[in-house]
């Protein structure tokens, strides 16, 4: 919860997404974790999108 609020989600959304009996992958496809943890902030840690990766591979 603590780390979802340093990443600029709301108090109380990260609480419900903390404290929710669903499982890890369910989590990660939608909600607050999809919005703290989005592409845009994956690139400024130095990880490179699959997408872009294959994109500039010749053929």
């Amino acid at each position: 919860m603590r780390r979802l609020i340093q990443l600029g989600i709301n108090r109380n959304w990260a609480k419900c997404t903390a404290y929710s009996r669903k499982g890890y992958a369910r989590l990660c496809s939608g909600g607050a974790v999809a919005v703290a943890i989005n592409n845009k902030r994956l690139t400024q840690y130095g990880l490179v999108s699959m997408l872009d990766y294959y994109s500039k591979q010749p053929c």
